[in-house]
């Protein structure tokens, strides 16, 4: 589930997990150091969510992959 409802919490969902994974992109950083970082938080949990949050965050301009490092677009002004 993208998005929370009054039956599933914020944490449960994409959104929370992509908003777990963007405040720990505090730096430019290779995939797997980033997975390292939030792979044990609850709202992360596993790689499949993993990789769809990142999907989500590139999709809303969040984020970028330049030379196999992701970075916050805002990172990049």
């Amino acid at each position: 589930m993208i998005m929370p409802n009054k039956y599933i919490k914020e944490e449960d969902t994409l959104l929370g997990a992509s908003a777990v994974i963007f405040e720990n992109m505090t730096k430019k950083q290779s995939i797997s150091e980033l997975w390292d970082k939030v792979h044990d938080d609850g709202s992360v949990y596993n790689f499949e969510r993993f990789i769809l949050s990142l999907d989500l965050l590139y999709m809303l301009n969040m984020i970028d992959l330049n030379n196999n490092e992701l970075m916050r677009v805002d990172d990049d002004l």
